[in-house]
């Protein structure tokens, strides 16, 4: 029997968050990683009692519960995931307001084809991207390409704010050690995926000079499937994302992966994804600052989860970023995502690529 006075009131931690689906909910603490799946009566429950006197919901409830509410409460309390105080005032809400107000753009990824690349236009893009505030940057080399060639366009980074450069390379040299030496030389270069590779593994880059801890710099991801489109919009269990508070306010409030998001393709066309044919222009005609600012541009970024056909009953909706790339009917902007095996109304998983229905709308998002 848990011991709490008439006025103790409990709190769920700032670190907690409970979301309902259709047929169950999901308390995640976004700090220790620990998701749990519990009853939608429990998540009423949580809601109810959240800052409120223990006595009082008690009191509400029907007697023949009092066993099973004090067993609930003992088992949040002794997995943290609140606690009991009389004071509220020693423990404000947290705004779940993003204050991103200030950035531009959060994300953006170039392809790259050397046959029609231009140094002076990379970086020209490069630029307008930081004046834009834009920290984080995905390179995709579509070309074979050697080391002196991508060390020629790392080198644009140098004289940016642009504090993250992750390059994918379609067909590289096979010598890994000249990654390894790259993200060595290139601070800002974190990740590194190659593809067709002859096994899938991924090598750690530690910074071992003489006399300095080793630090871990980045890594080198070598994958045995191809780069293409298909690396877009896959959604299984081990892909979402229970370790970031802010990514769940996010996802709450906008699409987790077109917020703020801003691609150029191979051929210098500005697109909201590098997966999505309609593009907005092309860089050498208009500006970025301009596109980010083109209503129809900045719609997809705008839909939530709680829009979007079956997404709005799952319970794992703000742990998903959503692709809107492949969706499962091309003609509904608000339909479930096309990779998304997740039913929320049975509580299962399947392998999306196994239903023949997704041949036919791959083929739409390509």
């Amino acid at each position: 029997m848990n011991k709490y006075s008439e006025t103790d009131k409990f709190v769920l931690s700032s670190s907690c968050k409970v979301v309902k689906g259709a047929k169950r909910s999901v308390l995640i603490d976004y700090q220790r990683t620990d998701v749990r799946t519990i009853s939608n009566d429990y998540a009423d429950l949580i809601e109810k009692i959240d800052r409120q006197r223990i006595s009082s919901v008690k009191k509400d409830i029907n007697e023949n519960s009092h066993e099973q509410f004090e067993k609930f409460l003992t088992f949040l309390l002794s997995n943290e995931f609140g606690f009991i105080t009389e004071n509220l005032n020693l423990y404000p809400e947290i705004s779940n307001k993003l204050h991103d107000e200030h950035i531009n753009l959060l994300d953006g990824i170039i392809e790259i084809h050397e046959e029609r690349y231009s140094f002076d236009d990379f970086e020209k893009i490069i630029n307008e991207f930081d004046d834009l505030l834009c920290s984080s940057i995905q390179l995709r080399i579509l070309s074979k390409s050697n080391i002196t060639f991508i060390k020629e366009v790392l080198s644009v980074f140098k004289k940016t704010n642009i504090s993250y450069v992750e390059m994918h390379v379609k067909e590289g040299e096979k010598d890994k050690d000249r990654y390894h030496d790259l993200i060595n030389d290139h601070t800002k270069l974190t990740e590194v995926f190659l593809y067709s590779c002859d096994k899938n593994e991924t090598i750690e880059v530690v910074n071992e000079q003489e006399g300095h801890y080793q630090l871990s710099l980045g890594n080198i991801h070598c994958q045995t499937s191809s780069l293409d489109e298909s690396i877009c919009g896959i959604i299984n269990f081990k892909d979402l994302t229970f370790g970031e508070f802010s990514m769940h306010n996010l996802l709450k409030n906008h699409n987790g992966c077109l917020y703020k998001k801003l691609t150029i393709d191979s051929y210098g066309n500005i697109k909201n994804c590098p997966s999505i044919k309609e593009h907005f222009g092309h860089h050498s005609e208009v500006d970025l600052k301009t596109i980010i600012e083109n209503k129809e541009f900045k719609f997809l970024g705008t839909i939530k989860k709680d829009e979007i056909e079956i997404c709005k009953d799952c319970e794992f909706r703000y742990n998903c970023t959503d692709c809107r790339a492949f969706i499962k009917d091309s003609n509904n902007k608000y339909s479930k995502p096309l990779k998304c095996g997740y039913d929320p109304y049975t509580n299962t998983w399947e392998e999306w690529s196994e239903n023949p229905l997704k041949s036919t709308v791959v083929e739409y998002g390509s």
